[in-house]
């Protein structure tokens, strides 16, 4: 991949590269193929140490360069800090004036960083994201906390600070009654579990069971208000009206040894599910559901749902098509 590249894409000196192109080198691939101890007395060690950098064999830290946080509060130690207890009350301290400061512009933090700077000139960050604006002091500070003990005070901390690098626009709510409010459940488990393992159930624009949902990833300000789905078009309330589902949908319908088998119109007296006979005492239906025509292809079929109970009280959803008897959910 870097064999065919021109020799400044090394961010060489012009000088050096015009010296090895006078020499017929024009490519990275033609610099790499000649050994390596002719080349860095002839050319200099630069042109070996970018040739490693480039080809990985040599670590170049890189320091991004970020834009200043728009909203930014901070500490200055008189004596440096290492103990938990001091980064609590400081990192309490700092909310304080950069919560008041977001409420004045009617903004919120989505993400906030705590960064540290070391007496021995190192610095450390760690951050948080919440699902939608907070200005909330209390609740950034539980997400804060759970990354404090990935902070390495080293000989001890002389700055502390907190930007708010990431914020939208947030209007005064009424509070609630007493509560974990859900967006702070959900900021909890996401900060804690990764963003991608938190999801929400939305409804789709189907009735066929394994279509009518989609799993998205959880959203506090669409569950809280009832909006629509950001970046998307799946509404997050007023789910359709359908007849009762199942809490638990099997990950694929199975079959089921049904008697009597033939009664096309009437649920089944008993059957077989892995290997246990269920005598049925109660069923309600039928519900017909019917292959979206954009979706039809050789396996769909018209299927007549029953929800049917046992001798147990164990509660199943079954369906029939023409290929026979399959249990697709079970009821709580």
């Amino acid at each position: 991949a870097l064999a065919s590249l021109p020799l400044g894409a090394l961010r060489l000196p012009p000088e050096t590269v015009q010296a090895l192109s006078r020499v017929g080198l024009r490519a990275v691939g033609e610099l790499a193929a000649l050994p390596r101890a002719p080349l860095a007395r002839r050319f200099g060690p630069d042109v070996v140490q970018r040739l490693d950098q480039a080809f990985g064999r040599v670590r170049e830290p890189i320091s991004p360069q970020q834009p200043p946080a728009q909203f930014r509060a901070r500490i200055a130690f008189a004596e440096a800090i290492g103990r938990r207890e001091d980064i609590e009350e400081a990192v309490r301290r700092l909310l304080r004036p950069l919560m008041a400061e977001l409420e004045d512009a009617g903004k919120g933090v989505r993400r906030l960083d705590l960064v540290a700077y070391r007496v021995d000139g190192g610095c450390q960050r760690v951050g948080i994201g919440t699902a939608a604006p907070s200005r909330s002091a209390p609740h950034l500070f539980r997400l804060l906390a759970e990354h404090f003990e990935h902070i390495d005070p080293g000989f001890g901390i002389e700055v502390l600070a907190l930007e708010a690098a990431a914020i939208d626009p947030l209007e005064p709510q009424q509070l609630g009654a007493g509560g974990i409010g859900l967006g702070d459940l959900i900021d909890r488990l996401q900060n804690r579990l990764g963003p991608d393992r938190v999801v929400s159930l939305l409804p789709a624009d189907s009735h066929v069971p394994e279509h009518a949902v989609v799993v998205r990833p959880a959203d506090a300000a669409v569950v809280a208000q009832g909006g629509s789905w950001r970046g998307g078009d799946w509404p997050a309330s007023n789910w359709p009206e359908r007849g009762e589902r199942p809490l638990a949908l099997l990950a694929a319908p199975e079959r089921i040894e049904a008697e009597p088998a033939e009664a096309a119109a009437e649920p089944p007296q008993r059957f077989t599910w892995r290997r246990v006979m269920r005598e049925v005492v109660r069923a309600e239906g039928p519900e017909r559901i019917a292959p979206e025509w954009w979706r039809m292809s050789g396996t769909q079929r018209t299927r007549d749902y029953w929800r049917i109970e046992d001798a147990a009280g164990r509660r199943y959803w079954v369906y029939r098509d023409v290929a026979g008897w399959y249990l697709q959910g079970l009821f709580a």
